[in-house]
């Protein structure tokens, strides 16, 4: 008989959890966390036996789990606000501005070349090349390189020797100009080709955007050409190329012209996700638009859509925007020339002042969606000075700040987990039962129904003559406080269920799935507000009465 006993403990550990969930749905399901139901200690086995399982103290944080929410503490009154935080945008400065390869080509076919055998002659040809930077639009007055390669070759029909210099005046290191000697032997055939390639890390390379020209940058090549007994095949072609590759720059300075950046997303509210009606109500929220900006470049976002939805709760959805006093676009400033790699610092703030926040939050909606496109430069300003460093990043965040102030009015819940019960033939009945001493000034009640695979109820854990009320909300003082009176304390509330009978057993065979639908409501339907102290006590045991054989 014992060894039989243990297995049924070890087969029915997920059932018991899961009741327990049951019973404890939404604001006790935590709990159950902190117990492990391997370390039962052997009972002494016979027709009822009775067995402690949870014994807790649960704040409100353990209660919520978190997720992807996290609560902020008032330092002087302990209230608490329930914090929402996702992020609009994120530009790093690699990824808002990308140099690519600039390949500067030079082509003459008219070459007129007179050098006397045992002189030399110089030839000099400039070319005058356009960077191209990553937009139209921008200006790029100065490129300090982090990386990059230089690759410098030629092909020549000159049949002389000669020394070939390259030179890019606009490109200095350590105050010297970029200059750059390829050997060059004709060796009695043609074309004669030639090739270097050269690390052009730390290099400044300064552009020319004066009246007449756009980001300009002159290449010089010096030919000086020996002169010998081969004949003068006159107008020669020489062809040049210098590749620049793999840029990555340290800082730019320049203007970065207007350019857009489309972002669409929703944050989701755990909280609500499983609303399936009821009355909710916050009287204080805020919404707040984050920006953090280290380029020196201004930037404008433009709100086209920020849009609360609720399958629940008319009227559905919410433009949160929709008021008149709500500024759009929203300007995001940059650090000047003068604070550079520092970050500048912006936040607006929204209330029902400005905005629908707290229409669109007391329709409990399960997310916000939001449908936004940045904009650099703003004002449109080609004469304006941006500069941006490999370090620099813009960010845009939106944080719904929810202060655990208002009312619940028949809040109702539903959360489906899947479920099945394995045959307990030696099983004549099982009971719970739940001590809680509630220190929040919420009620909550609970039904919980046991359904097949197509959620066809097979029965309910709650029967109508039960109390359904497994916690009673605490009382609570008047404004401004909204504190629940500790003096005298709380009183320990015991709820217990129907027990589950051999018939109500045999009746889950073909269960799979449990149903649960907590309904919370503030004390008295009233305002309340939520510290940082409060707590709820439980105590859960049940009692399992096995069969007499």
């Amino acid at each position: 008989m014992k060894a039989l006993g243990c297995r049924w403990v070890g087969k029915t550990d997920a059932m018991l959890k899961y009741l327990i969930m049951c019973l404890t749905a939404f604001v006790l399901a935590s709990c159950l966390k902190d117990y492990d139901f391997d370390k039962m200690t052997d009972p002494d086995w016979n027709a009822s036996w009775a067995v402690p399982i949870v014994n807790s103290k649960l704040s409100l944080e353990k209660i919520l789990n978190k997720d992807d929410n996290y609560f902020i503490e008032d330092e002087q009154t302990h209230q608490l606000s329930l914090v929402y935080k996702t992020q609009l945008l994120s530009q790093t400065a690699e990824e808002f501005l990308t140099i690519g390869d600039q390949n500067i080509h030079v082509v003459t076919d008219t070459l007129n070349i007179d050098a006397p055998t045992g002189d030399t002659s110089l030839y000099i040809i400039t070319k005058y090349y356009q960077f191209n930077p990553p937009n139209e639009g921008q200006r790029i007055d100065s490129l300090f390189i982090k990386s990059a390669l230089i690759s410098l070759n030629y092909m020549s029909f000159i049949n002389h020797n000669a020394i070939l210099k390259v030179k890019i005046p606009g490109a200095s290191k350590n105050g010297n100009i970029f200059q750059e000697n390829i050997a060059y032997t004709f060796t009695g055939s043609l074309p004669v080709t030639g090739d270097k390639q050269l690390d052009f890390s730390g290099y400044k390379i300064t552009l020319d955007s004066s009246p007449g020209h756009t980001n300009e940058l002159a290449v010089i090549i010096e030919l000086r050409v020996i002169g010998d007994n081969n004949p003068n095949n006159s107008p020669y072609t020489f062809i040049f190329d210098a590749d620049i590759t793999g840029v990555k720059f340290s800082k730019v300075f320049g203007y970065f012209g207007q350019y857009e950046f489309p972002f669409n997303d929703s944050i989701t509210f755990n909280l609500f996700r499983n609303n399936i009606h009821g009355d909710f109500r916050l009287e204080d929220v805020k919404l707040r638009v984050m920006a953090n900006n280290s380029m020196g470049m201004p930037l404008a976002i433009h709100i086209q859509e920020l849009k609360a939805h609720s399958s629940i709760n008319a009227p559905y959805n919410v433009n949160i925007n929709d008021h008149l006093s709500f500024p759009n676009p929203l300007f995001i400033p940059a650090p000047d020339e003068q604070h550079i790699g520092q970050s500048a610092d912006t936040t607006y703030v929204f209330s029902s002042a400005n905005s629908k926040i707290i229409n669109a939050i007391n329709i409990s909606p399960q997310y916000i969606l939001f449908d936004i496109i940045g904009k650099s430069n703003p004002a449109n300003n080609p004469n304006a000075i941006n500069f941006i460093y490999d370090t620099s990043r813009f960010t845009v965040d939106l944080q719904v700040e929810m202060p655990l102030y208002g009312l619940l009015n028949g809040f109702w819940l539903q959360d489906t987990i899947n479920f099945e019960i394995n045959k307990l033939d030696n099983i004549e009945q099982i009971e719970f039962k739940i001590n809680s001493t509630n220190h929040f000034p919420i009620d909550a009640e609970i039904q919980v129904y046991f359904a097949d695979s197509r959620y066809r109820v097979l029965d309910s854990l709650i029967y109508p003559d039960d109390d359904p009320i497994v916690l009673k909300a605490a009382p609570v003082g008047g404004p401004p406080d909204y504190r629940v009176i500790e003096n005298p304390p709380p009183q320990e509330y015991t709820f217990i269920p129907e027990p589950l009978t051999r018939n109500r057993l045999d009746k889950l065979e073909n269960c799979k799935k449990l149903i649960i639908r907590p309904k919370l409501s503030t004390y008295q339907q009233g305002l309340v507000k939520i510290y940082s102290d409060y707590t709820i006590d439980v105590k859960i045991g049940t009692q399992v009465k096995l069969k007499s054989n």
